[in-house]
């Protein structure tokens, strides 16, 4: 069975909303903890990185603050689901 481009959409529409409240949640909770994520930690990920892509012949094409945003992002909410696990 084959969607049209619509009926992906609509389909997709609640995925898409719950994944945006449990990242909002993540946030939330990152903040009233003060979960902050380690510059030199932050640092060794992006340079990791950065290799990568520069193995890939990829690396002046990379916009090395995005990339420092998301890889920063990641981080902080890998170490909020980190909490929260270590809480039960």
């Amino acid at each position: 069975m084959k969607k049209t481009a619509e009926e992906l959409e609509k389909s997709l529409e609640g995925e898409i909303k719950e994944r945006i409240k449990k990242i909002l949640i993540l946030k939330e909770i990152q903040k009233q903890e003060n979960i902050l994520v380690d510059d030199k930690a932050l640092e060794q990920e992006v340079n990791l990185a950065m290799a990568s892509f520069a193995k890939q012949g990829k690396a002046d094409s990379v916009d090395q603050q995005s990339l420092q945003t998301y890889i920063k992002e990641k981080m902080e909410q890998e170490k909020t689901l980190q909490f929260l696990e270590e809480l039960e």
